[in-house]
């Protein structure tokens, strides 16, 4: 799910932020949504607006809002939004200003609340700050407590030169929501060529997966 029409909205763009909802859960129309009535009681969930937030940033980042209408509230909306918020300890203050304003989309009139869920770019101790003084919960500290180090989401099992140690950069932050189970995904490898020399496994990605599981 994005809001580009075609490929032109991520020409020159480094990081763009997207997000997948599955078919059986979600529907975008009214005639969709009769059909699946009858689907585990009708427990279909309707797509409302799709919109981009542009973030102050050093690194053009921005977050993708994705409105979502339970079925047992047809007048009720939560907000989905995915973020890549600014990299580096140096961009702390886009950081804290990108969270203030997203924290913002979630209370805009009409909204009942959400989630905020990517790459929070967490790496220095004035991050972990963001989230409560925004007044959102994050769901891996509501369900396992800050001093859980099984949260790390970055840097898990790596040794890094300069000294920086596993930390929790991916979070889900969420106001009207009530996290129930929270996972860690490791990722797995993919077998580089080398030629010449025998092929080397590396990580996918230095990041891990999140799933989280919340109820309205």
């Amino acid at each position: 799910m994005t809001d580009a029409e075609d490929q032109t909205s991520f020409k020159d763009v480094p990081f763009a932020t997207m997000t997948l909802l599955s078919s059986t859960r979600f529907t975008s129309g009214l005639d969709s949504q009769k059909e699946c009535d009858g689907i585990e009681g009708g427990e279909i969930f309707m797509l409302g607006r799709v919109s981009r937030v542009i973030l102050p940033s050093k690194y053009r980042r921005d977050a993708l809002c994705v409105d979502i209408i339970p079925p047992i509230s047809p007048g009720t909306v939560f907000c989905l939004v995915s973020v890549h918020l600014d990299s580096l300890r140096h961009t702390l203050h886009y950081r804290a200003q990108q969270m203030e304003i997203l924290a913002n989309v979630l209370r805009e009139p009409g909204c009942s609340g959400g989630n905020i869920a990517g790459d929070f770019n967490a790496i220095s101790p004035e991050n972990d700050g963001l989230v409560d003084k925004n007044e959102l919960v994050d769901a891996w500290v509501a369900l396992h407590g800050r001093a859980d180090l099984e949260g790390a989401t970055w840097g898990a099992g790596v040794e890094r030169r300069d000294g920086i140690g596993p930390g929790r950069l991916d979070k889900v932050a969420m106001m009207g929501l009530k996290a129930k189970k929270m996972e860690v995904f490791r990722p797995g490898t993919i077998e580089v060529p080398r030629p010449g020399e025998k092929p080397v496994e590396i990580p996918w990605s230095d990041h891990c997966g999140l799933r989280c599981i919340f109820t309205i």
